[in-house]
């Protein structure tokens, strides 16, 4: 690292990336609810930050085994298989990140685009065939260093930063314009994302203007983390390329230590650790093992492994009218309506059409004939998306 203002934060910055991701992969991995596109992409992102983590982790295990006295470590560092390790560890998870975070968005933009359509959404199959072609992209462009494109061993932090022929500087400006090109798809789409949101709640009531401000924070925040990651990288990587590098190898270590591994520790606390969902599945993962076992009942809709009955305390009771789900089915000549009560369960407004009506039906065999919702119900219905996907939501 060189100095102790760097010292000193590598290690807050790699053990927070660390386990930070790897709480979201191992939450993500056992849980008993079903495998989704979202948890599945989340998962993906979780293990390709988890990487940038371990790079990191690997350059300050070694910084503090060798304070002082680098020099005696250096041959047998750079030229080794640790520096190997790690340099693949860092431009794997890099680009794989970046491939997942562009899949996220796009998967966002689609659903979002097609929203009334609710037979045009990402299935969980081609999501997995997209992702392979990510981890082979991925692989890929982190072996070319191994086989002499570019090198590992031309600095002590182990990045490809040799730039001596045409295929060094053909890898490093791929590199470069993936990341660049990654960058403006994701503002591209957030920006149509957030202009159908603002459509949408332009025909609604006036109360969804303070939503499209959280919405319109939430996504900036996204996008200025992936901004302030990439383009000082991009910039002093460019300015390299061109032949006027204008900063020395020394500098890039502060890059590498503050804006390098923004996004893998960001990642998890904007795209999971934050998230209801996320939540919903950590405690009951803690429940399993004897802690917080009142949260884990609460979110799997039971305390002490009975249904909560409605209006059973005030603490469970939602508030009026957020709780209630309307379904109204047609059946030909004859039309009934149904009135629902979920407890410690967030589901929209939702009308059901006469072409989906016979499925909203099999949906509605999940509640029982008092309104309660059982544990063994819950189970089978992972966030009530087996529902959903048959409904149509008023309101966007």
């Amino acid at each position: 690292m060189g100095n102790w203002g760097l010292r000193i934060p590598v290690w807050f910055i790699s053990l927070s990336a660390v386990i930070g991701n790897l709480f979201v992969v191992i939450v993500i991995s056992t849980s008993h609810f079903r495998l989704t596109v979202s948890k599945f992409l989340m998962c993906n992102l979780a293990v390709a930050d988890l990487c940038i983590g371990l790079h990191l982790f690997l350059i300050a295990v070694v910084d503090a085994c060798s304070i002082r006295v680098y020099f005696n470590y250096a041959i047998d560092w750079q030229g080794g298989d640790g520096c190997k390790v790690a340099g693949f560890l860092t431009i794997f998870g890099n680009v794989l990140s970046v491939y997942t975070l562009t899949v996220i968005t796009t998967e966002r933009w689609y659903t979002i685009t097609w929203a009334i359509h609710l037979n045009r959404r990402l299935k969980l199959r081609t999501a997995v065939r997209v992702m392979v072609g990510g981890w082979i992209c991925a692989v890929f462009m982190a072996s070319l260093p191994l086989i002499g494109v570019s090198s590992y061993s031309k600095t002590s932090i182990c990045l490809p930063l040799e730039n001596n022929g045409k295929a060094d500087a053909i890898y490093l400006s791929t590199l470069l314009a993936f990341n660049a090109f990654a960058f403006a798809l994701i503002c591209v789409c957030y920006g149509s994302m957030y202009k159908s949101i603002r459509q949408g709640g332009n025909r609604c009531s006036t109360t969804t203007v303070r939503s499209d401000l959280t919405v319109a924070k939430r996504m900036a925040l996204l996008v200025f983390t992936d901004f302030a990651c990439w383009a000082p990288i991009a910039f002093f990587g460019l300015t390299a390329l061109l032949g006027h590098p204008l900063i020395t190898v020394t500098q890039t270590k502060i890059l590498l230590v503050f804006f390098y591994p923004l996004n893998s520790c960001a990642n998890p606390c904007l795209y999971a650790l934050l998230t209801q969902q996320y939540r919903r599945d950590f405690f009951i993962l803690m429940g399993r093992y004897g802690l917080c076992k009142d949260r884990a009942e609460r979110h799997k809709g039971a305390i002490g492994g009975k249904p909560l009955p409605y209006g059973s305390g005030p603490q469970y009771k939602r508030p009026s009218g957020d709780g209630n789900l309307k379904c109204n089915s047609t059946n030909n000549s004859n039309r009934h309506s149904v009135l629902t009560t979920f407890v410690s369960v967030d589901v929209p407004m939702a009308r059901t059409s006469s072409r989906y009506s016979s499925r909203s039906r099999q949906g509605l065999d999940i509640y029982n004939t008092s309104g309660d919702l059982t544990l063994k119900q819950m189970n089978n219905y992972d966030n009530f998306d087996d529902y959903n996907r048959h409904t149509t939501t008023e309101n966007l």
